[in-house]
């Protein structure tokens, strides 16, 4: 059986998740970063729909590395601010 490897998404969630438990209860100031891929799997939602919601936030651009990541704060914020009651 074959396993599938974490998304870059993932890892980086992974990695920050980690740094927040090294810092012994402190919360870290460090934003958690999203990718579309990201987007698609936690609000499951289209590639499209997930396209358009990277083009409507800020974008993190990590030197050295192609893909393009978007705070998960940002995203949550966009999503708040559309909801209507």
């Amino acid at each position: 059986m074959a396993t599938r490897a974490m998304s870059t998404s993932a890892q980086v969630s992974d990695r920050l998740a980690m740094q927040r438990t090294l810092l012994k209860g402190t919360q870290s100031r460090l934003p958690r970063l999203i990718d579309q891929r990201g987007i698609v799997e936690e609000l499951g939602v289209t590639r499209a729909a997930a396209e358009k919601i990277m083009r409507l936030v800020p974008k993190v651009h990590v030197a050295g590395l192609r893909k393009v990541y978007v705070k998960r704060d940002d995203v949550l914020g966009l999503i708040e601010d559309g909801t209507r009651r």
